[in-house]
């Protein structure tokens, strides 16, 4: 169940040091916005939490297959469900991601 998948997930960053919280919550936001232009880079959440996973999350037996594919579907989640998952800038100051781009006129 998603529900109680992000609701476990907000528990267990809940008790992270806050400094980790923010790289975490910035992170999050911007592999999201990095998925929401899929069509044109191929990095849907789930090719995203491939890439990252492995580095970002360290599963007992590493090299195990199953364990990786829990890893990944798990970052993938957090990339989907990173608003719920992390505390606003309202209840954890510091920075968050901004998704804003600009393009030079030559572009």
């Amino acid at each position: 169940d998603e529900t109680k998948k992000v609701t476990q997930l907000k528990c267990i960053v809940s008790s992270y040091p806050p400094s980790l919280v923010i790289v975490m919550r910035y992170l999050f936001a911007f592999l999201h916005h990095v998925s929401q232009y899929s069509d044109e880079n191929m990095m849907q959440p789930y090719n995203l939490a491939v890439c990252f996973g492995p580095s970002l999350v360290r599963g007992p037996n590493n090299g195990d297959a199953a364990e990786l594919q829990r890893i990944n579907s798990l970052v993938k989640s957090i990339i989907i469900q990173h608003e719920s998952i992390f505390p606003s800038q309202n209840e954890l100051p510091g920075p968050v991601y901004e998704k804003c781009m600009t393009l030079e006129e030559d572009d």
